[in-house]
């Protein structure tokens, strides 16, 4: 099975497709190019989370393409994606944190965009965790002009409160999207 192709080169960056058709973004340096062509003869996918993975699928046997590039050597680390594409394997992306630290910086779901916002039925939710005790705070929809700037008030909330933990303000003093990269699919890569 052939392995990844460079389908171009940008601004330091390469976009490859992976055999199954999906897209990855790296380095455009020697070094990064030079592991991925040496891994070529491995099996490629993108399983439905959206990471990358090189190796044997089904089998023991793999890797994800974050870990390739980042490769963190300290025991007990993981791999953060910074701005949340796990698409993204530029070094500029990913950084070796420690659980919690890559935990406070998950990124929104897909109803509030926000991580700990819940929207219920009657308004919002807020939770999150200081010294491992959780708090919760609900901000209902009557008490707010409608259900945005409810929503707004909660978020700005949570915001507020999450930025009493050194832990969380380590993971997000850096998170903002890398310049080049916002959306999910590389296919939105900005000129």
């Amino acid at each position: 099975m052939a392995g990844p192709q460079i389908l171009f080169k940008r601004r330091g960056y390469a976009v490859l497709r992976l055999p199954d058709g999906t897209d990855a973004v790296v380095d455009d340096n020697p070094q990064t190019l030079k592991l991925i062509e040496a891994l070529a003869d491995f099996e490629w996918w993108s399983n439905e989370q959206g990471y990358v993975l090189c190796g044997v699928p089904g089998s023991q046997f793999f890797s994800w393409l974050h870990r390739i590039v980042c490769n963190p050597t300290t025991k007990g680390l993981v791999v953060d994606h910074i701005n949340g594409v796990k698409n993204d394997a530029r070094s500029c992306n990913l950084r070796a944190v420690t659980r919690k630290v890559n935990m406070l910086n998950r990124h929104g779901g897909p109803k509030s965009g926000v991580t700990g916002l819940l929207q219920t039925k009657t308004g919002w939710k807020t939770s999150w965790k200081v010294d491992g005790k959780q708090h919760i705070r609900l901000f209902p929809n009557s008490q707010h002009s409608n259900v945005s700037a409810a929503r707004d008030a909660a978020a700005a909330f949570l915001e507020q409160e999450k930025c009493k933990d050194p832990d969380y303000v380590e993971a997000t003093k850096c998170a903002q999207p890398p310049p080049c990269l916002y959306k999910m699919d590389v296919r939105y890569i900005c000129n």
